[in-house]
């Protein structure tokens, strides 16, 4: 018997496999074969989420943190020292006109 390419296997195998297995066999078999790999994608994908959102959050609450705290800046030293922390916030070029 002769020796067959890994090519020739492959087709063959593939044939095979359509003939004996429907696709949804074949997906099942897929899954039961890459599942670690598939959870480890879900996980990961689930931290990014996570990270993002956290990121997103911070970033809102910082900004709400700077309009309460210019706001709310009674004096003009209050205010110049709440501008020297917040200088990038959007409200800081409006409490930057009322001093």
């Amino acid at each position: 018997m002769s020796k067959l390419d890994s090519t020739t296997k492959r087709r063959i195998d593939r044939s095979i496999g359509s003939a004996l297995f429907s696709d949804t066999e074949r997906m099942e078999m897929w899954f039961a074969d890459h599942w670690k790999r598939i959870a480890v994608a879900a996980v990961a994908l689930v931290v990014a989420v996570t990270a993002v959102f956290a990121v997103v959050r911070y970033a809102r609450a910082r900004e709400v943190e700077a309009a309460r705290t210019l706001q709310k800046a009674p004096t003009d030293a209050e205010l110049t020292q709440a501008l020297d922390k917040y200088h990038d916030s959007v409200g800081a070029p409006y409490e930057r006109t009322r001093l």
